[in-house]
């Protein structure tokens, strides 16, 4: 990837996480984290979880990008682990983002919101959808489209 790339990608994974912690219910029924003690279990164990991801992310993609820089630009090069560890961060980021724009359904004529505050949001939305393509394209080989 070229220098523009990796900072528009770089940019992107900061955003992580994007999804409050709150926002994944146990269940249907559940009102707030404080009502009911496996609600809050769930809470905590999502925000280490995503702390762990960032953690370990952040390490591997500053190591590997400088590694593995060539005269054509950058390469990153993921094992599987590290691949689908990049999948769920740029799939929350994802989420996130739609999140942000307002859930929108699949209404036919539906035009995102476009305004200062969501546009980064939708830009995010389809680079990450990009990304995760070329992730799965990877990962199931040549031949496996």
């Amino acid at each position: 990837m070229s220098e523009r790339e990796k900072v528009l990608l770089q940019n992107i994974l900061e955003t992580y996480p994007l999804i409050p912690t709150s926002y994944h219910r146990l269940s249907k029924k559940t009102e707030a984290p404080e009502t009911n003690d496996g609600q809050a279990l769930l809470v905590e164990a999502l925000a280490a979880q995503k702390q762990e991801s960032k953690r370990v992310f952040q390490g591997l993609w500053t190591r590997r990008l400088r590694e593995q820089m060539s005269p054509h630009g950058y390469v990153l090069t993921l094992n599987a682990t590290e691949a689908e560890c990049l999948l769920q961060i740029v799939n929350e980021i994802r989420v996130g983002s739609w999140i942000k724009v307002g859930s929108p359904g699949l209404t036919p004529g539906w035009q995102p919101p476009v305004a200062v505050e969501t546009v980064k949001y939708l830009h995010a939305m389809e680079i990450c959808g990009t990304l995760q393509m070329q992730l799965l394209a990877a990962l199931a080989g040549p031949g496996d489209e």
